[in-house]
């Protein structure tokens, strides 16, 4: 993974992140080095009650300041890890993922003896790597994170759907109905949460993928809105997924023109959560309908008859005064 800035940044590809992860895996710190500074402490009084001149009785302070030296250095250094992982959290919810991805890369090294924020850190890396629309690379980091956590876990279940949404990019159907079908009984239970939401977008998103617009449009046209609240602005993709559907059946149907204002009406819904650059960066075929819904909306520039004429009436007005330097020439030359 290399960038020299945002514009160039280029995600590291599923091989890379596999092999770094491994690299990186959290490892646990031996019990002879966690417990030295309680044994050095020991061996300290041990040898205050031998001490029969200055250079013993000098010992055990130098092992006491040594021990307090390097357990203020060991606080220092992890407050100064988790204030990085805090900033890295915090780009990541303002939606700057190129910067936040390449933090978190040298992090996962630095954080191995702290197992809990190194899946912290690797739970971030793949929902960024998602946003960046590098899926392959974000699925192999949310396999890293469900090999290692329980099948039923609800957070597993949420990674587990994330997944699977990266499987339907990728175009893996078929596993990716497998996983739906295996967390439906679970998802559908946990109402009002965002593994519930997760999952009718997940549902969505296959309708589409597999073109069944139809049934799409059947199953979320009055209930949508709802079933994804709680996604925040992300229900916005799901908005455009519905606004597809309904423009794909426009397209089969041209004799019923309610069905092409349906998707100019999910696809408004939709750009006032995300915009169309967002939507398209994560679903390029909706171009045809944002070029669309571009070309019927109406020009902001109309005004009633007597405004035009009042604008006409100001704009020759301003042009005796203007500061254009074609003008200004003129004037020039009429005055020699």
């Amino acid at each position: 993974m290399t960038a020299k800035s945002d514009n160039s940044f280029t995600p590291p590809t599923p091989e890379q992140v596999s092999a770094y992860l491994r690299r990186c895996a959290p490892r646990v710190s031996r019990i002879w080095a966690a417990q030295a500074p309680l044994l050095l402490l020991i061996f300290a009084a041990v040898l205050t009650l031998f001490a029969k001149n200055a250079i013993t009785a000098i010992i055990p302070w130098m092992i006491l300041i040594g021990v307090i030296s390097y357990a203020s250095f060991r606080v220092r250094r992890t407050r100064a890890l988790q204030a990085r992982v805090q900033r890295v959290s915090e780009w990541t919810q303002l939606g700057q993922h190129p910067r936040a991805a390449r933090a978190i890369w040298p992090l996962l090294l630095e954080t191995q003896m702290m197992p809990e924020v190194h899946g912290k850190l690797v739970a971030m890396l793949a929902h960024n790597l998602d946003k960046l629309c590098a899926w392959a690379s974000a699925q192999v980091a949310y396999d890293y994170l469900i090999d290692r956590m329980p099948a039923n876990h609800l957070g597993s279940v949420q990674l587990q759907l994330q997944r699977t949404v990266l499987q339907l990019f990728n175009d893996e159907l078929s596993t990716a109905d497998q996983n739906l079908r295996k967390l439906r009984p679970q998802a559908i239970t946990l109402k009002n949460t965002p593994i519930c939401a997760m999952f009718s977008y997940a549902s969505l998103l296959q309708q589409v993928q597999t073109h069944h617009f139809a049934d799409a449009v059947a199953e979320n046209k009055s209930n949508l809105v709802q079933q994804l609240r709680i996604l925040g602005i992300d229900a916005g993709h799901g908005y455009a997924l519905l606004a597809w559907s309904y423009f794909k059946l426009a397209q089969r149907q041209q004799d019923d023109s309610s069905l092409m204002n349906q998707a100019l009406v999910w696809w408004r819904k939709a750009n006032l959560l995300l915009s169309s650059s967002k939507l398209l960066a994560r679903q390029p075929q909706l171009k045809h309908l944002a070029a669309h819904a571009a070309y019927e909306a109406p020009a902001p520039g109309n005004t009633p008859a007597s405004d035009t004429q009042n604008a006409c009436t100001n704009t020759k007005q301003g042009d005796r005064t203007n500061n254009n330097p074609r003008d200004i020439m003129l004037n020039r030359e009429d005055q020699v």
